[in-house]
């Protein structure tokens, strides 16, 4: 088990071009449909297209590869005193168009952009208790971005119905 879910080996892995004329909006509904609002990552998704932003890797991630995703998976059926369901996905953004995981391999460091972790937890039998998380840090090449190459990391939690 990793202690991380940025060090995590993923279950499932796709790269899908961001370059316009990609749409956010029919990703999040794509991708994410019961989560409601994702106002954080409709924000990080801009962050990364200012960045320059071509390619995103998507990769979900087991809930139980992580001890930092396991020990709050722990907390909150705690809280709740019900059994948890978790997804997670790493979002990973490149400056860089590829398509394979040979792409991926051609990648320089400068073509990293940053990247979003993002869990959604859903508390039976009601779905007034599901959430999405994001923890995610981004790196750019432009100190006066908004995304600085120091690592700022942000976590934004979410609920909804």
């Amino acid at each position: 088990m990793q202690r991380f879910a940025r060090t995590s080996v993923a279950a499932s892995w796709t790269a899908e071009s961001i370059a316009r004329p990609f749409s956010n909006f029919d990703f999040f509904d794509r991708c994410f449909p019961e989560t409601g609002p994702v106002g954080p990552l409709r924000r990080i998704f801009s962050q990364v297209r200012l960045l320059g932003a071509k390619t995103m890797v998507l990769e979900e991630l087991n809930p139980l590869g992580a001890k930092d995703l396991s020990e709050e998976n722990e907390d909150i059926e705690k809280r709740f005193q019900a059994r948890l369901s978790t997804r997670v996905w790493r979002l990973s953004f490149f400056a860089k168009a590829f398509s394979t995981k040979r792409g991926l391999a051609s990648v320089r460091d400068d073509d990293f952009l940053g990247y979003a972790i993002v869990k959604q937890d859903s508390v039976p039998p009601s779905r007034s208790c599901t959430r999405i998380c994001f923890y995610s840090t981004a790196h750019s090449p432009h100190s006066t971005s908004a995304c600085s190459r120091t690592s700022s990391v942000a976590r934004a939690c979410l609920s909804g119905g």
